[in-house]
């Protein structure tokens, strides 16, 4: 086990119509308010809710409404623009991950003296940083809760994506009304929930059996989103299905002791990310491409082997052939795909238009990926070959 220090700081709302409340919340902060959103017709009536909210409380608000799915740098400067402009004191982000993270960075980079694009887990936040908020549409990333911030770099070419992580990118306030996820699309719904598995994943899948606790955790929130994200997509207004998914995504990334002694790879997402940016395609369903071709290179390498029949037996429900290892975790494999088809997404990159002999120089800027695992160029693309 790991020594570690936990920093908590997001206050959570939680309940039906919790969003009515959002201009009390950002009023205790400052009367002036940016929002961020990214003008989806499926806002429009929380927009008002929010709108009006806002002017109940007497804060006055300006919109930056164009964010796009894996959020872009130039957005985001948009946004810090505003800021400026209009002297606001609050950054209140309205949507799902990508419209939280564009807040976040909004928030933290407006007044840093370096472009916060370069923030890491070292850096000293000792300027100016904005109160920030969020009311959250989409269970999946866990944003709302985590210090992490993704941003697309459309400055670069090709464009890289970004993980920064500080305790900066914190939200003061989080607010989580499951209502708000019965329009999602079906799609959408079973991105989400594969993204809360794959942040799981990225704790669970390392030879590390020392954090016990740990294991049963993530191994709860794992079955949680494959249990109820099918039940949200066949009936979307199944609030205990919607809550549930809600508190795994943000439980899959909210920093507490159960995981803090953990060793962390995220090496899945370190694969995914840059091709999932170059390609604009959605994250949820690229990390479950990338997650099988892991998955799979792992057990051709014999890698963790001990780890995937527990991952298989505890986390898929397969039963342990204590005999074959190897067959467990095929089945494993097999039961997850399976699932994938079931929610309706990809579990290959031809599905998705992709080549993977085209993938070579993403490859290179990708590695080393994972904080433990360190794959090489030529490792991650065995891995996108498997994936083909």
């Amino acid at each position: 086990m790991n020594d570690f220090t936990i920093v908590q700081k997001t206050k959570l709302i939680f309940g039906k119509e919790k969003e009515r409340e959002v201009g009390k919340e950002v009023k205790a902060y400052s009367d002036k308010c940016l929002i961020v959103h990214d003008g989806g017709a499926y806002l429009k009536d929380l927009l008002e809710t929010v709108r009006t909210s806002l002017k109940e409380n007497d804060v006055e608000y300006v919109e930056l409404g164009n964010v796009k799915a894996n959020p872009l740098l130039s957005t985001a400067e948009e946004g810090m623009r505003l800021v400026r402009e209009h002297d606001l004191g609050f950054v209140l982000a309205v949507g799902g991950g990508s419209v939280m993270d564009t807040g976040k960075y909004i928030a933290v980079g407006t007044y840093c003296p370096f472009p916060a694009i370069e923030y890491k887990l070292s850096t000293v936040s000792d300027h100016k940083i904005l109160p920030h908020g969020c009311i959250s549409t989409l269970s999946g990333t866990g944003s709302e809760f985590s210090n992490c911030a993704m941003i697309v770099d459309d400055h670069q070419n090709p464009v890289i994506k970004a993980k920064l992580l500080s305790s900066a990118f914190f939200n003061d306030f989080a607010i989580v009304d499951p209502e708000l996820n019965y329009s999602l699309p079906a799609k959408q719904t079973a991105c989400g929930a594969m993204d809360m598995i794959s942040h799981c994943l990225e704790n669970y899948l390392t030879d590390d059996d020392s954090v016990e606790i740990g294991d049963y955790y993530l191994e709860g929130i794992i079955r949680t989103a494959l249990k109820y994200a099918p039940v949200a997509i066949k009936e979307p207004r199944d609030y205990t299905a919607r809550a549930n998914l809600c508190i795994a995504s943000n439980l899959a990334m909210t920093p507490n002791m159960s995981i803090g002694g953990n060793k962390r790879d995220w090496a899945i997402h370190g694969i995914e990310n840059n091709v999932t940016a170059r390609y604009h395609k959605t994250h949820g369903e690229m990390t479950g491409v990338m997650t099988l071709a892991y998955l799979r290179w792992c057990l051709e390498k014999d890698r963790m082997e001990r780890r995937l029949v527990k991952w298989a037996h505890d986390c898929m429900g397969v039963q342990n052939d204590v005999y074959r290892p190897k067959l467990t975790i095929e089945r494993g494999i097999r039961a997850l795909e399976t699932w994938l088809q079931e929610v309706g997404l990809a579990t290959s990159l031809s599905e998705l238009g992709i080549d993977p002999d085209d993938l070579k120089d993403i490859a290179e800027i990708s590695a080393p990926a994972g904080n433990l695992s360190k794959l090489s160029p030529s490792e991650i693309m065995e891995i996108y070959e498997l994936a083909r």
